[in-house]
């Protein structure tokens, strides 16, 4: 049994090169955040930043201007700057 264990192969050993790159950009993505983010209220702001440059927008201000949320629509609100969510709206009624 334990040579059968011994033979297989590490999930690591089974990734491609191109995925091995795309795993390095992520990684380097999450030691960004965690030296920008040392505080909680760090942590969500980074957070936002990179919601908005993937096209999110402040639900917020969209309830402010009276903008309805519709299919397709990306999103996050944040609470007092402690804590965030973001969503993408695959079937809101509009």
């Amino acid at each position: 049994m334990r040579s059968e264990v011994m033979k297989r192969k590490n999930l690591w050993q089974t990734y491609s090169e191109a995925q091995l790159e795309k795993l390095e950009k992520t990684n380097a993505l999450y030691r960004v955040c965690l030296d920008e983010g040392k505080t909680e209220r760090e942590c969500v702001q980074k957070t936002i930043e990179l919601a908005r440059a993937q096209g999110y927008e402040d639900m917020k201000q969209l309830i402010k201007a009276g903008k309805k949320i519709r299919t397709g629509d990306k999103v996050y609100m944040d609470y007092m700057g402690e804590s965030h969510c973001t969503f993408s709206c695959r079937n809101c009624a509009g």
